[in-house]
């Protein structure tokens, strides 16, 4: 075990250095942390485990990415930047005199400049078996980010928003974050706190909460059974930006950003030309005129409407 050697010893092993990172981080960050840890480390150790930490060289680290054929660019700089965290938190507790990968490029992760039409989102959602049908709908209603829908507990919840104490931008705003929810979803929230056994409130057909690969596997089936490009859940996110762009709604705080330069940056470029801002004004002028409120799609019965207005 690292902590038992010097940490000037020159017989430490790169297995040896990730085991006690991964113990560390067990110990002191979140389980879904950790296992995004485990999960990109147990195979940097697989491939790199056997050499000494100071024989290890951004070379070895670049064979091992070149090597994972089916790993996109996020995956990809998801992969190096936790090696690099490693190196970086055993120097911080000073096992090592300075990373040996110190000065090695980082990737940049793929930007995300797509979001999920309107058509996309009805046929995933029509598809969608019901506990992933939720998912797709409370993403699409509230602008959240996957992980915050993933790990929503019944105490979080209440009769027209969720409140988060903990979230992305929790360190820096020191505030909760405060997600409204539409009629819809409120009705919603009623109808499966009623039924709900679980202190999470998304669950899947087993009654466990979902996990990023989870979620990530039934986009990627739902998308290859449809015959549509690879969508990713993040996009439903953005589709709900950019319909309030265009809808003329100031975002930033209601996405959960402290200021508008990050709305600006990744969702404004997302909004389409102007046939389109015409068909969205049109439609907003529409659902305020009808003013009609939507049954929940989980309360047992058909619920044609919803599918055929999203």
């Amino acid at each position: 075990m690292l902590v038992a050697e010097a940490p000037e010893s020159s017989e430490v092993r790169v297995a040896s250095l990730c085991d006690a990172y991964l113990q560390w981080s067990e110990r002191h960050q979140s389980p879904e942390t950790y296992r995004g840890y485990a999960f990109y480390l147990q195979k940097f150790s697989e491939f790199c485990g056997f050499l000494r930490v100071e024989d290890l060289r951004p070379y070895h680290v670049t064979k091992w990415i070149d090597g994972e054929k089916k790993w996109g660019v996020t995956t990809q700089f998801n992969a190096v930047r936790d090696v690099h965290r490693v190196f970086n938190w055993a120097v911080q507790q000073q096992l090592l005199p300075k990373s040996p990968i110190q000065g090695m490029p980082r990737l940049k992760p793929k930007s995300r400049k797509t979001y999920a039409s309107e058509e996309e989102y009805r046929a995933l959602r029509r598809a969608a078996a019901t506990p992933f049908k939720l998912v797709l709908l409370a993403l699409r209603q509230t602008g959240a980010r996957p992980g915050e829908v993933r790990n929503l507990k019944w105490d979080q919840v209440h009769d027209d928003r969720w409140i988060l104490t903990e979230h992305k931008t929790a360190a820096k705003t020191d505030k909760p974050r405060v997600i409204h929810l539409s009629r819809l979803m409120q009705r919603i929230m009623q109808i499966l706190r009623r039924s709900s056994q679980s202190k999470f409130v998304f669950v899947n057909c087993h009654g466990k909460p979902w996990t990023t690969n989870a979620i990530r596997l039934q986009m990627e089936r739902l998308c290859k059974k449809l015959g549509l490009r690879n969508i990713c859940a993040y996009e439903l996110r953005h589709a709900f930006a950019t319909h309030a762009i265009l809808n003329g709604v100031g975002i930033a705080t209601v996405m959960g950003h402290r200021d508008t330069t990050m709305v600006s940056r990744v969702y404004g470029h997302l909004a389409p030309q102007t046939d389109y801002l015409a068909a969205a004004v049109q439609k907003a002028a529409r659902i305020a005129a009808d003013g009609k409120t939507k049954r929940p799609i989980c309360d047992g019965k058909p619920n044609t409407a919803t599918d055929r207005r999203g």
